[in-house]
């Protein structure tokens, strides 16, 4: 029953790599990074260790059970000046944060033609996998960021944000003329 057993976990294992190796090859898992240069600056997500954490972090290299979750700080420069905007991803607290790219090949994009730049912000809210995420859209001001709007973003293999309507949920705005 154990060499059973034994070649069944074996075959998994063997089964998993060969899957994930083949992911590797055809596609890309995520465009997700956690830092934009601008061209006066940069804007950044970088993990925060809190007192909380710190601790559980210890309970846990003790070896005991305990769910440790992460928790982000949000940085924009510009001109040499600091803009702390923690608020605008503290909804997320526990979950990852990163930015993805907004149009093929670009994670800075002037949706609208304001000439200012938009990006794309993704709180990993699930397990990942092929889910639909909601990507929120913020347009980058002078001191800060603004909310723009949503798309949707797909984990695995989505090369940037897809913009839908949000009556029909048609993929292109364009051709959709029966809502607007």
């Amino acid at each position: 029953m154990q060499i059973k057993f034994l070649s069944c976990i074996i075959f998994l294992n063997s089964l998993l790599l060969a899957t994930n190796a083949q992911a590797a090859l055809y596609g890309p898992v995520s465009t997700a990074v956690e830092r934009l240069k601008l061209a006066d600056g940069e804007i950044s997500i970088k993990p925060y260790v809190s007192p909380a954490s710190r601790k559980c972090i210890e309970e846990a290299k003790l070896g005991r059970d305990t769910l440790c979750f992460p928790n982000s700080r949000m940085t924009l420069v510009r001109k040499d000046k600091s803009y702390d905007l923690t608020k605008i991803i503290a909804k997320w607290n526990e979950f990852y944060v990163f930015f993805v790219k907004i149009r093929k090949d670009k994670y800075l994009a002037d949706l609208n033609n304001d000439k200012r730049d938009e990006i794309a912000i993704l709180p990993m809210l699930s397990g990942g996998g092929a889910h639909v995420l909601t990507a929120y859209i913020y347009t980058i001001m002078d001191e800060g960021l603004k909310l723009f709007g949503e798309a949707r973003f797909f984990w695995e293999f989505g090369d940037h944000v897809k913009f839908v309507c949000p009556q029909c949920w048609k993929y292109d705005l364009h051709k959709c003329d029966t809502c607007y």
